[in-house]
């Protein structure tokens, strides 16, 4: 986890599917009026997400890496390849 883009491609190759998606994120912003009340106010935003999955060969399994903001951040395994 945490290895960049470049590094995954350097270590793994290409992978055999790339995608993306748009994830919200929703961050609460704080300001104060001249009375010093604080007002929250939800801010909704979208996270862009890429999915690689690679195919590394017969009796192993199909596995997804996640990046944000080009970051490693998951491993997913699926199922077994025959």
């Amino acid at each position: 986890m945490g290895d960049s883009k470049g590094n995954v491609l350097f270590k793994c190759g290409e992978p055999m599917f790339k995608d993306s998606f748009l994830k919200p994120t929703q961050q609460v912003i704080s300001s104060s009026n001249h009375k010093s009340r604080i007002i929250l106010h939800p801010v909704t935003q979208c996270e862009s997400i890429d999915e690689w999955t690679y195919n590394p060969g017969s009796g192993q399994f199909l596995t997804t890496l996640q990046f944000e903001r080009g970051v490693l951040i998951s491993i997913k395994y699926g199922a077994r390849i025959p």
